[in-house]
Formats: structure tokens, sequence, C-alpha cells
């Protein structure tokens, strides 16, 4: 068996309501490899961090210029960003990832769907983002994965998941994730979820790297400006971002079903 993972994290997740800067979209996104490459990249990570002395990467620290970065010239700083995502780009399978608009999320999305149905809430667009990831991964594991490694009935290859450790969405992602496998999963694909601290996970360094691009992405895309940033360009340069969003116009779909769906269950519960 391959030892399939996803390390993923989250991104513009600090403003549910999308008016703070940075909280425009709402991303969740992770890297998909097999355990031999998570090591190949782990290895290669922590070198990297060696030789430009920074203990554990995080994306916000390095944005914001704080220490070690603010004593760093510009250019240092590029060739350092340039060598981690060519390490998380090119040791990785490919990125899987799910977005919204947050501002249209909060004003398209009714409060009853956010209230969410059989457990699930969705009251902040991160359970939204998450729960397509994994739909959307679910896609990917049937088509691609299982016909690149095709496997007896039965012995199927599994995948874990392991999310950067945060207090917010911890409990709720786990309701969450138990309801997915239940509703979606009957063939038990989706194996255990965990949440760990990334200082000790270098793939969850990588993760953190990959949500930040993927907000901005589509913040770029929402906007209507191209991407000339030129660290977006490398992350994108194998082709293998499978980052999906929700419209406005899609939100607004999703809110009519969920409404009409609440509305067939309680007619049903009356008869």
């Amino acid at each position: 068996m391959l030892g399939l993972t996803v390390y993923a994290d989250e991104s513009g997740t600090h403003d549910k309501h999308g008016l703070l800067r940075g909280s425009e979209v709402t991303a969740v996104a992770g890297y998909l490899a097999s355990k031999q490459a998570w090591d190949i990249l782990s290895r290669r990570w922590r070198t990297a961090l060696r030789e430009y002395e920074v203990e554990t990467f995080h994306m916000s620290e390095y944005w914001r210029e704080k220490p070690p970065y603010d004593k760093w010239s510009d250019a240092k700083r590029k060739r350092f960003l340039k060598t981690l995502i060519k390490i998380a780009r090119d040791n990785t399978w490919f990125a899987i990832g799910g977005m919204v608009p947050t501002k249209e999320y909060d004003q398209l999305v009714p409060e009853n769907v956010k209230g969410g149905a059989d457990k699930i809430s969705l009251e902040h667009p991160y359970h939204f983002c998450f729960t397509m990831l994994f739909a959307r991964f679910l896609e990917y594991l049937k088509l691609d994965i299982d016909r690149r490694f095709p496997r007896r009935p039965g012995a199927e290859e599994k995948v874990a998941f392991v999310f950067d450790q945060q207090e917010e969405f911890q409990e709720l992602a786990n309701r969450g994730f138990n309801l997915i496998k239940k509703v979606a999963d009957p063939n038990d694909r989706l194996g255990p979820l965990t949440f760990a601290a990334s200082k000790d996970y270098e793939p969850l360094q990588a993760a953190d790297l990959l949500a930040f691009y993927a907000r901005r992405i589509l913040t770029h895309k929402i906007e209507g400006k191209p991407w000339r940033d030129p660290f977006e360009l490398m992350m994108e340069e194998r082709h293998n971002l499978m980052l999906h969003y929700f419209t406005a116009g899609m939100l607004k779909d999703f809110a009519r079903k969920a409404v009409a769906l609440e509305q067939a269950r309680k007619d049903a519960a009356t008869i």
C-alpha cells in the first residue's frame, strides 16, 4: 500500500463576514502524496529551513515580515519562498481544495441553512470549504487514483488526513467528517482524520503555504486581476492544483436547494 496522506490547512478564516483584509476568500486546501514522497519532502524542507536558519515556517509570519524575515533582504526572502514552493510543488502528487468568496457566502446562504443538518454546521464558511474538499477528493480518488493503482475489491487504497491543529473548528470538523464518511464513503476509503501542530510536521507547513496561495489566487480572480504574482505562477507550474470554488450563482443555487430540501423534510414529517 502507498500510505497516502493529505496534509491540509485553512486560510482567510479570521472573519466569517469577509470584511477584513485577507478574508475575502475562505480556503481549505491540502496536498496529497504517498509516504515515500512525504518523507522526501520532509527531508528537503528541513534542509531548506536549516540553511536559512528558520525553526518553523509559518506563512503569516513570512508575509508580515516577522523575525527572522524582518532582517532579510528582499532577494533573500524571495529565494527562500521559491525554494519552499518548489519543494512542495515537486514532491507531492496534487493539491485539493475547497474555497468560497466569503462575503457572498455570508450574504447568500440563509441562516437556517448555515445552522446545518444532521450535526453538520455551516455557520462558518470554513465548514463549507472543509466539506467541499472531501466531496471533490472522493471524486478524484475514484476517477484518478483507483485507475492508476487498481486493487482488488475491498483492498483499495485508503487515505489519511492531517489538518493543522486549531481550537476554533476542530470539534465541528470531526463531527462533519464523521457525517461525510457515513453519507458519502460507504466503502470506507477515507482513513483517519487527525489534527497536529505544524511545528512537528513539515507537510503541514507546506499545506500552510498552499492554503495561503489558493486563497490569493481566487481573490485575484474575483477582483479581475491576472496572475501576475510570480509565486502564484510557480505554484501552478505543474498544473496539479485541483482547487474548487463556489461562485455567487452556485451559492444561490445551493441555498435554494438546501431550503427546498429542508421544507421537504418538514412536509414529510407532518404526513
